[in-house]
C-alpha cells in the first residue's frame, strides 16, 4: 500500500511534482516525510491522493450523501474511520481507527453491510477545531488530535473518543492532522496501585511517570465486601478528579470483580504529580483490591 500526492490543478510549481515523488512511498516512510513538507503542503489543500488507502466497505444504512455540517452538505471530504471491518464517519466514540478523508460520495442507505465501498485517502488534512477548553492550539503540535465528529477534532483524550492522528499545525484553515493506518496510536501508560484495604479512609499514593490525561481508573477486588459498598476516589495533588470515583458494590461481591471510573475533567497530570486513591464507603471487610490508572500521554 502506498501513499501518493498528485496535482489536480495546473502543475505550475515544480515542487508539486517533487511532492509526488517524495511521498509516493510505503506508508511508514510517507508518514516520516510529512514533517519536512508540512509548511508547503498546508497551502495546497487541493491536492488529492493518487491511490486510496483502501476501498473500505460501508455498513448498512450509512448514507454519506446526507451528512450535513454547519448547514451545508459534506458528501465527501469527511473523516472516515474503520469500525468492526466497515467504514464509518468520524464520531466521539471509542474504538475507531482513523483512515483518512472520503474522496467521493457513497450512499448505502438501502444496501446490506459491505454492499458499497468508498475510497479513502490517508494524508495531511485540515479539520475544524473544537471549542472552548477542547480547542487545539499550537502548543498541541506533535500530539494526537481526538475525533469530535466527521469534520471536527479536539485536544482532549478520553475513554469515549478515538484518535484522529497527529497534529502538525493550527492556522486559519483549521487543525492540520496527519491521519491513516500508518500513524502510530497515542501512547498509553498503566500505573498500578495496590489498595491494601477497602475498609476505612486510607489514601494509597503513586507518582505520575508521564504527563498526560487520566482516562480510566479500574479496580479488581481481592475478596467479598461486607455491610456496604466501598469507594475509591482519585485525586491529583490533593484535587479530586471529576468522575474519578470507583464504586464497588457489596451485594454479590466476590474476588475478581472489576469496576471502573472514567474521569471527565480535572484529570491532567504532569510528570511527578502525586496520584492518590482514597478509600471510602461503608464496607467493613478487611479486603483489598488492585487498581490500575490509565494515562494517555
Amino acid at each position: 500500500m502506498a501513499l501518493g500526492i498528485v496535482e489536480t490543478a495546473t502543475p505550475a510549481d515544480p515542487r508539486v511534482g517533487e511532492l509526488a515523488r517524495t511521498c509516493a512511498v510505503p506508508e511508514l516512510k510517507a508518514f516520516a516525510c510529512t514533517a519536512a513538507l508540512d509548511r508547503y503542503r498546508m497551502r495546497m489543500s487541493d491536492l488529492r491522493c493518487q491511490e486510496a488507502v483502501a476501498e473500505a466497505k460501508l455498513p448498512a444504512d450509512l448514507a454519506q450523501s446526507t451528512v450535513s455540517i454547519g448547514g451545508r452538505p459534506h458528501p465527501l471530504d469527511t473523516l472516515v474511520c474503520a469500525a468492526a471491518g466497515y467504514a464509518v464517519r468520524g464520531a466521539a466514540v471509542a474504538g475507531l481507527l482513523a483512515l483518512g478523508r472520503a474522496e467521493h460520495t457513497i450512499d448505502n442507505t438501502h444496501g446490506a453491510a459491505g454492499y458499497a465501498v468508498i475510497e479513502v485517502c490517508p494524508g495531511h488534512f485540515a479539520w475544524e477545531n473544537a471549542a472552548g477548553a477542547d480547542a487545539v492550539t499550537r502548543a498541541d503540535i506533535g500530539r494526537h488530535a481526538w475525533i469530535v465528529d466527521d469534520q471536527t477534532v479536539g485536544r482532549t483524550p478520553s475513554s469515549t473518543r478515538s484518535p484522529a492522528g497527529i497534529i502538525t499545525d493550527v492556522d486559519d484553515a483549521g487543525v492540520w492532522v496527519t491521519s491513516g493506518p500508518a500513524v502510530p496510536p497515542p501512547p498509553r501508560h498503566f500505573v498500578p496501585v495496590a489498595v491494601a484495604s477497602l475498609n476505612g479512609s486510607t489514601a494509597y499514593r503513586t507518582v505520575a511517570p508521564v504527563a498526560g490525561t487520566i482516562v480510566a481508573i479500574r479496580t479488581v477486588l481481592n475478596g467479598a465486601l461486607a455491610t456496604g459498598d466501598a469507594t475509591v476516589t482519585a485525586s491529583i495533588g490533593g484535587a479530586a478528579v471529576t468522575g474519578g470515583t470507583v464504586t464497588i458494590t457489596q451485594a454479590g461481591s466476590a474476588a475478581g470483580d472489576i469496576d471502573a471510573a472514567l474521569p471527565t475533567a480535572a484529570n491532567t497530570v504532569a510528570v511527578g504529580d502525586v496520584i492518590a486513591l482514597t478509600v471510602g464507603g461503608t464496607n467493613s471487610a478487611s479486603v483489598g483490591a488492585s487498581a490500575l490508572v490509565e494515562i494517555i500521554a
